[in-house]
């Protein structure tokens, strides 16, 4: 479709152009030049009403017809396809659920780190408070020593 419309306005300019050629009309025996002037007049409407034709027939792009379409056709050639393409899916929803509960699993366990070193720190400040700053002391080197290192 869009070569033609390319080829009619083509032809338009092309009698356009013609029509310019012509030039005015004369004052006296314009006769030749009604006739000549009539034609390239008449030429140009039926382009423009192709064109007109064209651009209003032009078939609507309906994305269900067409997809369903290709749907069936598919699985007339390949009516394994769709097993094929449950199976990948299914795999890849585990593999987001898994990479999903392991990110979940990573977030506890850094909530439980967390949730350890605040009940150290208030051990420590608890025996600070009662003046056991060595005791406090020693319980922090421990921790240091025994603290997992960070990824």
């Amino acid at each position: 479709i869009n070569a033609v419309l390319e080829q009619i306005e083509l032809s338009k300019s092309d009698i356009k152009h013609q029509k310019e050629e012509l030039g005015k009309r004369p004052l006296f025996f314009g006769g030749k030049w009604d006739t000549a002037n009539a034609e390239i007049q008449k030429q140009l409407n039926q382009l423009e009403e192709q064109e007109r034709e064209l651009r209003n027939n032009s078939p609507r792009f309906e994305p269900e017809r067409y997809t369903d379409r290709a749907k069936l056709t598919v699985n007339k050639a390949n009516p394994n396809l769709k097993a094929k393409y449950d199976r990948a899916r299914n795999y890849l929803e585990r593999e987001q659920q898994r990479k999903l509960a392991e990110q979940e699993k990573r977030k506890q366990e850094a909530k439980a780190i967390q949730e350890q070193e605040k009940q150290a720190f208030f051990a420590r400040k608890a025996l600070r408070e009662q003046g056991k700053h060595e005791e406090a002391n020693k319980m922090l080197e421990a921790e240091k020593r025994n603290r997992p290192r960070s990824r």
